[in-house]
């Protein structure tokens, strides 16, 4: 009875798990065939994305990542935003090349006239960066900085991965902003490099103010530096020096020295152009403002005199360097011209003492006994001589030979069986066909 009942509810339970499992069971289905069709961002996307965090603090780890692409299996997509990464990386090295304009190109026609406005806004800025560095024109500079402000003022949302592998922390917002203002920055440069002060003004105001609120020191001290420069351009004085005295302060706080000659310098202008222009009250004033301009053309000279005798002091060493070697190269040199000669001068006072054994002897074959030992000691030198001279003839060839060996006239035609002047007439045969060669250098 007991087992029945047990049975029973075993089946009661059952059915109950089945229906639950009816119920349950396409549900799980539906989910998982949702994330199936879901695409998942590529590996190389996701590479991308990674060397955006940090190729400006490492450019040469990103661009050997980057070589490593096979760039062909990239999308379209992907091959876009690798080729404006490897430009920006480029950028980076100051390496403005037709690669780099190859590469810009490939970025300004997929992502230009496109829905990604960050993207957008990115190339147009290195597109205008290019033609500014490149000397493109500024007008083409100007038109895409320009074209660049309208994308990231229509960009509202960014690729979360721009956020999530940036090594500094960051948001969207935050992302756009930093397009934003540095291209206001580039504009305000620009508009000044052409000499509009007052677009300029407001540009550089723009991110300059940005730039103070997010106490972002460098980007500031450079904004209030062309700032001040712009304003000293329409002798806003005390604007100007407003600005550089700001500029000066952030170069102190991040300790950067080489910035601090550009400022001293913009400060120096300052005081020569109200000096220049009469804008004094008194002459106590007047001579106040050229002591200060004194002053900070002499902060500019002591700061690079180091610089200048540092390379002055390489130029020495260089010139030290260069003029010992010489000295030891031109010692071994003499030092083995002088064995050599040494060694050849015993060799041909052994040889000449030797034929004049053979010439005193008298013996018949004594002429043939002489030019063999001048061959066993030279070999090939009667060839070298006929090569060198082919118009001399045999007779001409004994004749320069037997002089060498300090044969006198005589003595030479003693030995070839002729007459004293016939000899002599010979020997001036081989030094006219010899030109100025002495026969011992042939030999």
């Amino acid at each position: 009875m007991k087992l029945k009942m047990f049975l029973r509810k075993s089946r009661s339970v059952l059915s109950n798990i089945m229906k639950k499992l009816n119920l349950i069971l396409p549900l799980l289905c539906l989910l998982l065939l949702a994330s199936c069709t879901q695409t998942a961002p590529t590996s190389s996307e996701d590479m991308l994305y990674e060397v955006e965090g940090f190729y400006q603090t490492n450019p040469g780890k990103a661009l050997r990542i980057l070589d490593n692409y096979n760039v062909s299996s990239l999308s379209e997509k992907e091959q876009a935003h690798y080729c404006l990464l490897r430009a920006k990386v480029y950028d980076v090295h100051f390496q403005h090349n037709n690669e780099m304009d190859s590469l810009l190109k490939v970025a300004e026609n997929y992502y230009v006239g496109g829905d990604d406005k960050y993207f957008e806004a990115v190339t147009c800025m290195y597109l205008a960066r290019y033609a500014q560095v490149t000397r493109q024109g500024l007008d083409d500079a100007l038109n895409w900085e320009l074209k660049a402000s309208q994308s990231i003022e229509q960009c509202h949302n960014v690729d979360e991965r721009l956020v999530s592998y940036s090594q500094t922390p960051t948001d969207v917002q935050n992302e756009i902003d930093r397009i934003k203002y540095v291209v206001h920055q580039r504009l305000g440069m620009l508009y000044g490099e052409m000499g509009n002060w007052r677009e300029s003004i407001t540009h550089l105001k723009i991110s300059e103010i940005y730039y103070a609120e997010k106490q972002r020191y460098r980007l500031h001290m450079m904004s209030s530096y062309c700032l001040g420069n712009s304003y000293l351009a329409i002798k806003e004085y005390d604007s100007a020096f407003v600005c550089f005295d700001n500029a000066m302060h952030d170069a102190e706080i991040i300790g950067e020295k080489g910035e601090l000659l550009y400022i001293n310098n913009g400060l120096a202008n300052y005081y020569l152009s109200r000096y220049e222009n009469g804008e004094y009250s008194d002459e106590v004033e007047r001579e106040e403002l050229l002591h200060n301009a004194m002053l900070e053309i002499n902060k500019l000279q002591m700061a690079q005199m180091p610089k200048r005798i540092f390379v002055l002091f390489l130029v020495a060493v260089v010139v030290v360097v260069v003029f010992v070697c010489l000295l030891i190269v031109l010692r071994y040199r003499r030092k083995k011209g002088i064995e050599l000669l040494k060694i050849k001068n015993s060799q041909q006072q052994t040889l000449i003492n030797c034929v004049f054994a053979f010439y005193k002897s008298n013996q018949d074959n004594r002429t043939k006994q002489i030019f063999d030992e001048f061959e066993r000691t030279y070999p090939g030198a009667v060839a070298r001589l006929k090569a060198a001279h082919p118009d001399l003839s045999d007779m001409e060839v004994n004749v320069a030979v037997l002089s060498f060996l300090h044969f006198r006239a005589k003595e030479t035609a003693d030995l070839l069986g002729l007459t004293e002047n016939t000899a002599m007439k010979y020997r001036s045969n081989v030094r006219k066909k010899a030109g100025q060669t002495p026969i011992s250098e042939i030999l």
